[in-house]
């Protein structure tokens, strides 16, 4: 596996499910234009939200989609989308 797949989003991909399930991602990119916004759409992707100081975007699909952006240039990382804690 890529190391741009998040440990997690590996593990999903290794459980069995009887059914697809989407899932919530951040996928960080080179850059967070329409082009890339596209791309992601063409895989099956719901875009939720476009970053630009960070180029991301959060998104919803299937894991199997996420997966296949790990073979992409431009995407440098591929992440669960969780809830953030202060500490």
């Amino acid at each position: 596996m890529s190391a741009k797949l998040d440990p997690a989003l590996i593990a999903l991909l290794n459980t069995p499910a009887p059914e697809p399930t989407p899932v919530d991602a951040i996928v960080r990119v080179a850059r967070a234009d329409d082009e890339t916004e596209a791309a992601l759409t063409t895989l099956g992707l719901q875009v939720r939200l476009r970053t630009q100081l960070i180029p991301s975007f959060a998104v919803t699909g299937p894991v199997e989609a996420l997966a296949k952006l790990a073979d992409q240039p431009w995407v440098a990382a591929v992440e669960l989308d969780r809830p953030v804690r202060a500490l």
